[in-house]
């Protein structure tokens, strides 16, 4: 398993949610206004139900029944994704705040 959990929005407003190799895709509105959004997925390996907020709003909701415990070994890694794996990551990709 290369990962394990992984969550991506594009401009364009496809969303993917992978969880223990499993994916969900959607589609949302637009993002590219050029401004920040805040993004949050949320995975409930019990009922396997994946939900999608951006900017506070419910935008989407999908259920493939993905189960599971996500190992406790590993990185977590925000802003990112390895290209393969054990990858080096991009310091010039890196997010930066202030």
């Amino acid at each position: 398993m290369t990962d394990a959990i992984m969550m991506f929005l594009s401009s364009t407003g496809l969303f993917r949610f992978l969880v223990l190799d499993e994916q969900i895709h959607g589609q949302t509105g637009s993002y590219d206004d050029r401004a920040w959004h805040h993004v949050c997925g949320t995975w409930a390996d019990r009922e396997g139900l994946v939900k999608l907020f951006v900017d506070g709003e419910f935008k989407l909701i999908g259920n493939r029944s993905i189960r599971g415990a996500i190992p406790g070994s590993g990185k977590f890694i925000l802003g990112q994704d390895q290209d393969s794996l054990g990858g080096a990551l991009i310091g010039s990709r890196v997010l930066l705040g202030k």
